[in-house]
């Protein structure tokens, strides 16, 4: 939710370089032509590598389920068992806030996914992930864009929902109608009690994931967030979870959170 520690001009380069790495050849399906400088640079950040990923192919379907005000994919991918309830997990919602997205990464690895209908988005604001920044490209704050208690403050946008990211993240949950969101952020630390729909959910991930249930009120209260949105409109539950700052292995992050999350929305590896 707040803005993390800012990285190096020279990590801010690599990143902008791997972004279409971390959208499509971290999940092995680049074209041939993709650039060894980008394998090397997905392999730094702990992006799954390309042959793991290709064996993967088999039992998830990659959707683009909007495009930035920059004309960037916003990329989905269905990764579990079709007639089990919906799970939506998303994460770099706020372009600053990468590092969480392992998590979202370790759903995507591994054997088949059963018990839930799985999405992923790893990326929900990729304009924000290539240039380093929280916002849209627009300026505005995703998650103070959504129609839900929207008012104007700085970054909201001159209007709810007036961002097509905004748009296009609305028209998915519509559509998937899931069960569960998890949203993902940093830099604080723990599983947001804030407004929180489902108490069960929010208690499961905070054992799975070692992390504290604690109260996020934005300063004031939070408005215009994904999570009240979904939970004011839709019968499911949105949570947020926020990851802190880089105090986790990658490899744990992708193997036993990863593995937490799924336990928590009723899922499992077939």
């Amino acid at each position: 939710m707040q803005t993390a520690a800012r990285p190096t001009a020279r990590s801010r380069a690599a990143r902008t370089l791997v972004l279409g790495a971390l959208l499509v050849a971290t999940y092995g399906l680049a074209p041939a032509s993709a650039p060894a400088s980008a394998s090397a640079s997905a392999r730094a950040t702990g992006a799954a590598p390309a042959r793991a990923a290709t064996a993967a192919r088999t039992w998830y379907h990659r959707e683009t389920i909007g495009r930035s005000a920059g004309g960037r994919p916003i990329v989905a991918y269905r990764a579990g068992q079709r007639g089990r309830p919906v799970v939506v997990v998303l994460s770099v919602l706020h372009g600053d806030e990468p590092y969480a997205r392992h998590v979202s990464l370790g759903l995507l690895r591994g054997r088949r996914i059963t018990g839930v209908d799985l999405w992923v988005v790893p990326v929900a604001n990729p304009d924000g992930y290539a240039h380093d920044r929280r916002w849209l490209s627009g300026g505005v704050d995703p998650n103070r864009n959504f129609p839900d208690r929207w008012v104007r403050q700085p970054h909201a946008g001159p209007r709810a929902a007036s961002a097509v990211e905004t748009r296009a993240l609305m028209r998915f949950l519509d559509r998937v109608r899931p069960r569960y969101v998890v949203s993902w952020h940093q830099p604080l630390f723990g599983v947001d009690s804030y407004r929180v729909k489902d108490r069960a959910l929010m208690r499961r991930l905070s054992s799975g994931l070692d992390l504290p249930v604690r109260r996020f009120d934005c300063r004031g209260g939070c408005h215009g967030t994904l999570t009240d949105w979904f939970n004011a409109t839709h019968r499911g539950a949105a949570i947020t979870v926020e990851y802190g700052s880089r105090r986790r292995s990658v490899a744990r992050m992708e193997g036993r959170d990863a593995k937490a999350v799924l336990a928590a929305v009723g899922g499992r590896r077939g």
